[in-house]
């Protein structure tokens, strides 16, 4: 999954399901909320996502996430120390021939 300059790079609008969000590639705007209505409730694992190896690309490479259940905001070490998002990385934005050559290599051309 590839999202480029949207607001959140998911929204946890339907807990309980099971999701999955691994293995994508998001280019943001701003680095704040980078996503959407995450529970963040350790007593209920059907309100935490499975989160990993996700690359977020943000200026000056800055990254958070606010919790729905209590309004708690972290950056992606402690989101991770949480237990989400193992193996994710946060960048600086790249520039648009990068962004150009990534949607490429995705179509085969």
């Amino acid at each position: 999954t590839h999202q480029f300059g949207q607001v959140s790079c998911a929204n946890y609008d339907s807990a309980g399901l099971g999701e999955e969000w691994k293995g994508n590639r998001c280019v943001m705007a701003s680095g704040a909320d980078t996503y959407s209505n995450f529970g963040c409730d350790s007593s209920d694992p059907m309100t935490k996502p499975f989160t990993a190896n996700n690359a977020f690309y943000t200026p000056n490479a800055e990254w958070s996430v606010t919790c729905a259940t209590d309004s708690k905001t972290y950056d992606l070490k402690g989101w991770q120390a949480l237990g989400y998002d193992e193996g994710t990385t946060v960048s600086e934005a790249p520039d648009t021939g990068t962004i150009m050559q990534w949607a490429r290599d995705l179509m085969g051309l």
